[in-house]
């Protein structure tokens, strides 16, 4: 027995009395999150935001749409920054 089998071999046995559906997989999670909390306009959702971050002692800087700077790399390693940060905007 290898190690990869052996490793497996520990899990399923750790597993082994856990409850699962016929497929032998584990039950699905319902995903129903909201999509909306409360009626906040789209600064005050920023300033929550912000406030969260803030929270787990991130540095923020907050600027405007135009002054957001070009990103440092490859546009394929940055493209969800430029889509969530410049609208309109995607990865060339």
């Amino acid at each position: 027995m290898n190690s990869r089998e052996l490793t497996l071999t520990r899990i399923r046995q750790a597993l082994g009395d856990r409850p699962h559906n016929g497929a032998g997989h584990e039950p699905a999670v319902a995903r129903d999150y909201a999509h909306e909390h409360g009626n906040r306009t789209h600064e005050e959702t920023v300033d929550l935001l912000v406030e969260t971050l803030q929270d787990y002692r991130a540095v923020v800087h907050r600027t405007t749409n135009a002054r957001v700077p070009e990103p440092p790399g490859p546009p394929s390693q940055t493209a969800g920054i430029i889509q969530g940060c410049r609208p309109g905007r995607t990865a060339r």
